[in-house]
């Protein structure tokens, strides 16, 4: 409603210049300085409101993704590509349970690297694109949603209706701070918000709403988040805590027999600077003789341009999607 409102403002500030320059031209015919500045500022104003309307009819039909899913263009990616989704309200189509005793089932867990944010088609994400390669003979479910952590993540394996053959768990280094919030260590705001006043436009204009956070960008995973996850991971009790978390998913695939493989996922802009959290996590499945995937390895080197989505959504592409595809088909295969 308000946007059909800002729209309407547009549309009546053109009509009441338009009639202004009409009045001007054909009633107050005197050709003076000040009539024809009048004529020429209501042309010019004319012009640039309709301009600007143009763009914000372009860019309330512009779908870009970011991080948060805090822009209005982001709003339209979710509303036009996050599907299909299933009744657990995960990024997925819901399984035949009675069909998977006949199959290979492999469950792919983790957050929005697994559910795919940012991958406008979902059979491009690693998981998808991982049970193409393995064939009808498997079943690949996945267990991810947004802002899960570990968790979430073994609360869902557990309560899921079938147990697997083999679990991928996807961890990215964000996982830790949910053990984190709860000892009252709460991760630096991560999001410069306008002000009330210049929200009133901002939260409704598709146009602003684009130049604003394009302007101020997210301060995702900046210096502030990254002294913040230094701080976490190297917390004895925190850590101790959040060692218990990824231990209790190892010892649930222990007592069901399930073949457990771990993915480690880097900060995909700042590899190098986080490769200590991952090798820390890395190191704990390795002495658990669990298979890793350690993508900081992998992706190290390479352009963050070239490994993300966009500026403002440092999540995997499609390149990267196809990468951990290929790498985990490998795995799979040597186990």
């Amino acid at each position: 409603m308000g946007y059909i409102i800002l729209i309407g403002c547009f549309l009546f500030l053109s009509i009441i210049l338009l009639a202004l320059i009409s009045a001007l031209r054909f009633i107050f015919k005197k050709n003076t300085d000040f009539r024809n500045f009048l004529v020429n500022f209501s042309l010019s104003g004319v012009a640039v409101l309709l301009l600007i309307l143009i763009f914000e009819l372009v860019f309330s039909h512009l779908p870009i993704s970011d991080g948060f899913g805090c822009t209005l263009a982001s709003r339209l990616w979710m509303k036009k590509y996050w599907n299909p989704i299933n009744s657990y309200r995960i990024r997925d189509f819901d399984h035949d349970i009675d069909s998977l005793d006949s199959k290979k089932v492999l469950m792919v867990v983790g957050d929005s690297f697994v559910a795919g944010h940012g991958i406008k088609n979902y059979s491009d994400r690693f998981p998808n694109l991982l049970g193409k390669s393995l064939g009808p003979r498997w079943e690949v479910i996945i267990l991810a949603h947004n802002g899960w952590e570990t968790a979430h993540e073994f609360g869902a394996i557990r309560s899921y209706p079938h147990k697997p053959d083999v679990i991928i768990l996807s961890y990215f280094i964000n996982d830790i701070g949910w053990i984190a919030g709860k000892m009252g260590f709460n991760p630096p705001h991560l999001l410069t918000r306008p002000s009330r006043f210049a929200s009133a436009l901002i939260d409704k204009s598709y146009l602003l709403n684009f130049a604003y956070w394009r302007l101020y960008r997210l301060r995702t995973m900046g210096n502030d988040y990254l002294d913040y996850l230094a701080k976490a991971y190297s917390n004895r009790d925190i850590w101790k805590n959040h060692l218990l978390e990824l231990q209790n998913i190892y010892k649930y695939t222990q007592r069901h027999d399930i073949k457990l493989i771990v993915v480690v996922w880097p900060q995909l802009e700042h590899i190098e600077e986080t490769r200590v959290f991952t090798s820390q996590v890395k190191n704990v499945f390795i002495k658990l003789g669990v298979p890793v995937v350690d993508l900081s390895s992998v992706l190290d080197g390479k352009n963050s341009g070239g490994l993300t989505v966009n500026s403002l959504d440092a999540h995997p592409n499609e390149a990267v999607h196809r990468e951990v595809a290929g790498l985990l088909f490998k795995e799979l295969n040597r186990q």
